[in-house]
């Protein structure tokens, strides 16, 4: 799949299409998440961030929040953790993003 969704990132970069450049980083992050490459799908997580900040991509950017707080508790960096959850729990509606906030929420505890 990672290898797949870069390619994707690259017809992106050809294009210059920076709008969509979100969705891929946040795939290949979860890629190096189920790998345990929590590091390096930071490094992803981050460019998406970046990305969804600049596009006002609300839908990618709680996902992409819920994802840096996964990696950060995962490699034991609890109070980076917590930040991007307090970020993404601001932004959920708790009717419209029911889900997501309660998963966030279990992440928290």
């Amino acid at each position: 799949a990672f290898v797949y969704y870069y390619k994707i990132l690259e017809i992106h970069n050809d294009n210059k299409d920076n709008s969509n450049k979100s969705f891929a980083y946040i795939k290949l992050s979860k890629c190096k998440i189920m790998t345990l490459s929590y590091e390096e799908a930071l490094t992803y997580l981050f460019k998406a961030y970046s990305y969804c900040k600049e596009f006002n991509d609300d839908a990618n950017l709680k996902n992409c929040l819920y994802n840096i707080a996964l990696s950060y508790k995962k490699s034991s960096e609890y109070d980076n953790a917590l930040i991007y959850i307090d970020e993404l729990l601001n932004l959920c509606n708790d009717n419209h993003d029911f889900d997501l906030y309660i998963s966030a929420v279990i992440l928290k505890v």
